[in-house]
């Protein structure tokens, strides 16, 4: 005996309800990536030749589409390289690295890895800044906040501008 096809119908309202959640998580993907090219911007890297590359690195395919729209960019003189990664071992030479919520369990391994060195981390783990991090990503319904870790930033030897600190929904100090 067949199903009726009635029952391919009962599939509809998940779809059509689906639709709206995958287009705000394509917008919202696409602000974090914008986002975390913008800090570049108001970011000082100590002892970086003006014409270096700032090689942007991320965790995940999932995000390959997004990170790809801000290569071959400009951050003042320097051209921003996108790199992917699958391990902590490998952000050496990284200037940035954003760290994804499905990265979660390498979290305490990177910033061992990366523990004084001039590299901005990123992430939209929730409280990311309070375990280490340096800017944590926030939804806030269809916007992006954050805040900072100025301890975490300073320790690294990097500078976030003043403009930065006055829109971050909280500073650590």
């Amino acid at each position: 005996m067949s199903y009726p096809d009635w029952r391919k119908l009962l599939l509809l309202p998940a779809l059509l309800l689906s639709t709206p959640l995958l287009g705000e998580s394509y917008d919202i993907a696409v602000l974090k990536v914008a986002l975390t090219y913008n800090f570049a911007k108001y970011v000082h890297w100590p002892d970086v030749p003006a014409r270096a590359d700032l090689t942007m690195c991320y965790f995940g395919d999932g995000n390959d589409r997004f990170f790809a729209q801000v290569q071959g960019k400009r951050v003042g003189e320097r051209s921003v390289v996108v790199r992917r990664t699958d391990s902590v071992s490998r952000v050496s030479g990284c200037d940035l690295v954003y760290l994804g919520t499905k990265e979660r369990s390498l979290m305490t391994r990177l910033h061992y890895q990366l523990e004084r060195q001039p590299v901005l981390t990123i992430s939209d783990i929730p409280g990311y800044v309070s375990q280490g991090g340096m800017i944590e990503l926030i939804e806030s319904g269809d916007k992006l906040r954050f805040k900072i870790n100025q301890r975490e930033v300073k320790n690294a030897g990097l500078d976030v501008s003043a403009q930065i600190l006055k829109l971050a929904l909280e500073v650590r100090k």
